[in-house]
């Protein structure tokens, strides 16, 4: 009956797998020409450390492609595909939670790939002994998890009545996300200022901050601006995303017509 949506998600993962194995597959020519496998080079023994949460955080960033490619499910099914989708012998609000779990298995397959990658090309180079799990690493990916699931649930929402175009808004959003975080950070005058901060408390790249010290000196960041906020509350924000974006999807799923 979710054919379909498994064929989607599964031809989605073997394209990304095919991605992410020729970047493996380059980087591990690139290391081996320049005499790098095995070789683990730090300049202190303080520095000989990988946080986990850093690689989670690489591992979302690459995931972030597939998740808007995924995020088009219900607007594909409306493209052209209405009438044999509401003649499977299930509500529409069941069809479409189905669809939303079929992609979020995909998305969180997509950062597993991603991560494991990334584990195994630091192995390569000697370095994987120097990974350490930090005190938050758990809440780290639940909250890397969750930001890519408010991205889908913001694109859902845009795309799930507009069919093939669907698609062309996806990515609209992520140049939308960008640009609102870029202004706002600009600390542009009043009212523009204000605007574009409002904007930004609804854009998940604010609440993708990742600081790899205990003195948060460095960031790894998905956006341009940072909230300085509590992990908990970044993870509260974007849950509020992604159910907003996935409940505004549904409603509109419900009154499409064939």
């Amino acid at each position: 009956m979710y054919y379909t949506d498994l064929l989607r998600v599964r031809n989605g993962l073997f394209v990304y797998a095919i991605v992410i194995a020729g970047v493996f597959a380059l980087s591990v020519f690139t290391l081996a020409l320049n005499g790098m496998l095995g070789q683990w080079h730090m300049q202190a023994a303080s520095d000989r450390h990988l946080d986990l949460d850093a690689l989670f955080a690489m591992a979302t960033f690459s995931a972030m492609f597939f998740t808007f490619a995924m995020g088009t499910g219900l607007s594909c099914e409306n493209s052209g595909h209405l009438p044999v989708k509401w003649t499977k012998p299930v509500s529409r609000v069941r069809a479409a939670l189905t669809t939303f779990a079929f992609d979020a298995a995909g998305i969180i397959a997509a950062v597993a790939l991603t991560f494991v990658t990334i584990v195994a090309i630091i192995a390569l180079v000697g370095g994987a002994s120097f990974i350490r799990a930090t005190p938050d690493s758990a809440e780290q990916l639940a909250r890397f998890i969750v930001y890519l699931l408010a991205f889908y649930g913001l694109i859902a929402a845009a795309g799930a009545s507009l069919g093939g175009r669907g698609r062309a808004v996806s990515w609209a959003i992520l140049g939308g996300s960008l640009l609102i975080g870029g202004f706002d950070a600009s600390a542009l005058p009043k009212p523009w200022g204000t605007i574009f901060t409002l904007l930004d408390y609804l854009n998940p790249m604010r609440y993708g901050s990742y600081h790899d010290s205990p003195s948060k000196s460095e960031t790894i960041q998905f956006g341009m601006t940072s909230t300085n906020l509590a992990l908990g509350v970044d993870i509260a924000a974007l849950c509020l995303l992604a159910a907003a974006g996935l409940i505004a999807a549904l409603l509109q799923w419900r009154r499409l017509e064939a």
